[in-house]
């Protein structure tokens, strides 16, 4: 009982002063950026455009569909100093090969499923902290919610038929991410961006799964 307690207590230690370490690092990364906010870069609007590529967070998805790819778009704004809200929308890609169960009715021997195709837009908002905006090297972390909508179609051939099942639906999208960009100039910047999104589904025809992603971004951005 008496190290049962002892333990708690240095957890409760140990997590207060993770906390203090953890602001005390955060405010040396704000405080510089705030002091220069009158440095002429990064202002106003930009725009942006990328090429991703990730994979499925849930193991059965990765498994019919390896990799994603995908284009993105984007407009920025700042809104105070560090803080910035854009408005992103994107088109993801993927090819697989089905598994039999997954043909949820319309059951396709093992032996004779084709292909599967995976087609998604997706329209967020997000919100950056962006510490190193009055700096050339510019990290920054955020995240956003929106919408995607999502198709998926499996083909395959059952006897002498070809057996067609798909499914389209719209769903809720959140996004976490982390990133920078690196100026060129006082125009163009060079961004990479690691994106977690999570995306419950509400249909059997995917088990009810997580359609999210984890993706890499690799763009430019411009400001104007």
């Amino acid at each position: 009982m008496i190290d049962t307690m002892a333990n708690g207590v240095h957890g409760s230690r140990a997590r207060r002063l993770f906390a203090l370490l953890f602001s005390v690092v955060l405010c040396g990364w704000l405080l510089p950026a705030v002091a220069h906010a009158q440095t002429p870069a990064r202002c106003g609007f930009s725009l942006g455009a990328g090429l991703n590529a990730g994979v499925h967070t849930d193991p059965d998805l990765r498994d019919e569909f390896p990799y994603v790819f995908g284009v993105d778009l984007e407009t920025k704004y700042y809104l105070w100093k560090v803080l910035s809200l854009a408005e992103d929308f994107g088109f993801l890609y993927a090819a697989g090969r089905p598994k039999e169960e997954e043909f949820k009715g319309k059951e396709i021997p093992i032996h004779y499923p084709t292909r599967s195709y995976l087609r998604s837009g997706t329209g967020d908002l997000l919100l950056r902290v962006e510490i190193g905006r009055y700096w050339r090297f510019n990290p920054y972390l955020g995240g956003g919610a929106g919408g995607l909508y999502n198709t998926l179609a499996r083909y395959g051939i059952a006897g002498q038929y070809g057996v067609t099942n798909s499914y389209a639906e719209w769903l809720w999208h959140y996004v976490g991410l982390v990133g920078f960009d690196y100026l060129f100039d006082k125009y163009v910047a060079l961004k990479f961006e690691a994106r977690w999104t999570f995306a419950p589904s509400r249909s059997i025809f995917v088990d009810k799964k997580d359609v999210g992603l984890w993706t890499g971004v690799l763009g430019l951005q411009i400001y104007l």
